[in-house]
């Protein structure tokens, strides 16, 4: 489990050096795409989104599942109900996260909690928007890539994981303990509408770590996208705790003594299973 939070946390970062960062067939027109489905993120303001991670390592098989929506289009309203199975066993109701009315509902594990959200503040810290005058050039993208090639509204990349394996490497030695992940493939397909938005991302990639094979298959699909008019929320969202309390036996609300115990309970192993 941890090789494969491990790999995560990398993949994550070379989308970003990606996006931000020729060998065979690299079509300019497919860069060109890229970058403005890149650039085009934040005119989202409303869809309906399913996530599935398949991964592989250590002799486990691990599958996480999102499902979703969201509305932008004046108070942000979220959905996001998440599932989870490691080597088969499964856990269907793993997390829920919901954004209603500046706050924040979270139901795990058979706990359900609330609290106060500031979303203006959260989201001006966190833009996923990417300015076109300050993205870095085709030509650092490129080397990047072996292949870039867009077939109708089907962009393709594959990477070059020698390029891949030296900048991780080198952050490693920087920044990290223990060995570094090498990738022996690394592709990205997206799709994109009429309008050059993305539709759907896949990634297959796998690599080794400590002697370990690690293979992951991730699917992002985006459904009615600037056309999703409400957000179904649960019923009983008005009956989740204040986040800092508890109930008694007797049923009725308490507070935890401090912050510190509250973190220990939310964020055990133990309350999680794993």
């Amino acid at each position: 489990m941890k090789k494969i939070t491990m790999f995560f946390v990398t993949f994550c970062m070379l989308f970003v050096i990606g996006a931000c960062g020729s060998k065979k067939e690299i079509q300019q027109e497919a860069i060109d795409a890229y970058k403005n489905a890149l650039t085009k993120i934040m005119d989202y303001r409303s869809a309906d989104y399913e996530l599935e991670v398949n991964a592989k390592a250590d002799g486990q098989k691990v599958k996480f599942a999102i499902n979703g929506g969201f509305i932008n289009d004046g108070p942000l309203q979220l959905r996001m109900n998440a599932s989870m199975s490691v080597s088969g066993i499964s856990v269907d109701d793993f997390m829920s996260l919901y954004i209603k009315e500046d706050y924040l509902y979270m139901s795990a594990m058979g706990e359900n909690m609330k609290q106060p959200l500031d979303v203006e503040e959260s989201l001006s810290s966190f833009n996923i928007g990417i300015d076109p005058e300050t993205m870095i050039d085709d030509k650092e993208i490129k080397a990047m890539l072996e292949e870039a090639t867009i077939d109708d509204n089907e962009i393709h990349m594959v990477f070059d994981v020698d390029v891949i394996n030296a900048t991780i490497e080198k952050t490693y030695d920087e920044t990290s303990s223990g060995s570094a992940p090498h990738y022996n493939t690394m592709e990205f397909t997206f799709q994109i509408d009429e309008k050059g938005m993305l539709t759907s991302f896949s990634m297959q990639a796998d690599a080794v770590q400590d002697e370990q094979e690690v293979v992951v298959e991730l699917t992002l699909k985006m459904k009615d996208v600037n056309q999703l008019e409400a957000i179904e929320f649960p019923e009983d969202l008005d009956t989740y705790l204040e986040s800092g309390t508890y109930v008694e036996s007797d049923g009725s609300d308490a507070f935890y003594e401090d912050e510190e115990s509250f973190e220990d309970y939310w964020y055990s192993d133990e309350e999680f299973g794993f």
